[in-house]
């Protein structure tokens, strides 16, 4: 771990949001790998503003390790934080596919990932097409399809 971002990485736990806060965007602006595994915690803060910027600092460092963190953050309460993590995982695209189809097996999450798939593309399908073997992601897997074909059609 590089000592020169410790000081941030104790300030993502001070009691203060506003410490927290900084700490959040300050690592955001590093983008340093070192900071992953603190970055993680963070989403767990209390604060939504800390967890929307830690869900944007992780989103500016593509590491695959935060995959499963932005596809739990789609549930969070705070809507900025979903936003946020809908744009990472559309841009990490292919290797979080099989994450988002355990989301999707959720009927209140389908539309979403539904239109998360369709935005990362023909990847996607494949991938999908590759793993049907339930009536849920059959269905799943046929609206995304159309949607992906829709959304082609116009482009």
């Amino acid at each position: 771990m590089r000592s020169d971002l410790e000081p941030f990485f104790i300030a993502l736990r001070d009691r203060d949001r506003y410490v927290r806060r900084a700490a959040t965007e300050a690592l955001a602006q590093i983008k340093d790998y070192h900071a992953v595994e603190p970055l993680l915690l963070a989403l767990k803060d209390e604060d939504s503003v800390v967890r929307r910027n830690a869900t944007e600092a992780l989103s500016k460092l593509h590491d695959p390790r935060a995959v499963q963190a932005f596809v739990k953050a789609l549930t969070d309460s705070s809507e900025l934080v979903r936003r946020v993590a809908t744009e990472a995982i559309i841009d990490i695209g292919e290797p979080a596919i099989a994450p988002l189809i355990a989301v999707g097996n959720s009927e209140s999450h389908r539309a979403l990932v539904m239109d998360i798939l369709a935005k990362i593309g023909a990847s996607a399908v494949d991938y999908f097409i590759g793993t049907l073997s339930s009536p849920i992601l059959e269905t799943l897997g046929s609206m995304a399809c159309s949607k992906l074909a829709l959304l082609r059609s116009l482009l």
